[in-house]
C-alpha cells in the first residue's frame, strides 16, 4: 500500500486569506525587483550610450600644434626662400596638423575605450554574480527534486 495516498496536507482554513497576501505581497516585490533591474540596465545602456557620444564630440577637439609659423621662423630652415619652399612648408605644416587631429581623436578613443570597458566590467561582474546565485538555487531545486522521485 502506498502511503502517499494516505498523506493529507490539510492546511488552517482561517489563516488561508493571510498566506494568500503573503503570496501576493512576495510575488508584487519580487515584480518590483525586476522591474527596478530592468530600469537599472536601460539606465546603464543610455549612460553607455551618452559616454560614446561624448567621447565622439570630443574628437574634434584642436590640434596642438600651431600653424601660425612666421616666414622669419621657416626661414631658418631654408636655403633659398621662395614660393615653392614657402607651399612645402604650408603642406607640411598641414601634413602635422592632420596627424596631430588624428593623434587626438585617437588618444580619445582610446581613453574613453577603456573607461566603458570598465565600466562594462562592473556591469560583467553584477550580472556573474546574480547568475551564479540563481545557479546555486537551480541546484538546490535540482537537488531537491531528485530527493522526491
Amino acid at each position: 500500500v502506498n502511503g502517499s495516498m494516505f498523506g493529507f496536507d490539510i492546511s488552517n482554513p482561517f489563516t488561508k486569506k493571510k498566506r494568500e497576501a503573503a503570496e501576493l505581497a512576495r510575488l508584487q516585490a519580487l515584480q518590483e525587483e525586476q522591474r527596478a533591474s530592468r530600469d537599472n540596465v536601460r539606465a546603464a545602456n543610455w549612460e553607455t550610450q551618452q559616454r560614446v557620444n561624448n567621447a565622439i564630440k570630443q574628437e574634434k577637439a584642436q590640434s596642438k600644434y600651431s600653424q601660425s609659423t612666421t616666414s622669419s621662423n621657416r626661414s631658418k630652415f631654408q636655403f633659398e626662400a621662395d614660393e615653392e619652399d614657402d607651399a612645402l612648408e604650408d603642406q607640411l605644416d598641414n601634413n602635422l596638423d592632420a596627424l596631430s587631429n588624428g593623434l587626438t581623436r585617437l588618444h580619445a578613443m582610446a581613453v574613453a575605450s577603456g573607461d566603458e570597458i570598465k565600466k562594462q566590467n562592473v556591469v560583467l561582474d553584477r550580472v556573474s554574480d546574480k547568475t551564479n546565485n540563481l545557479n546555486d538555487r537551480i541546484v538546490g531545486a535540482s537537488h531537491t527534486l531528485k530527493k522526491i522521485k
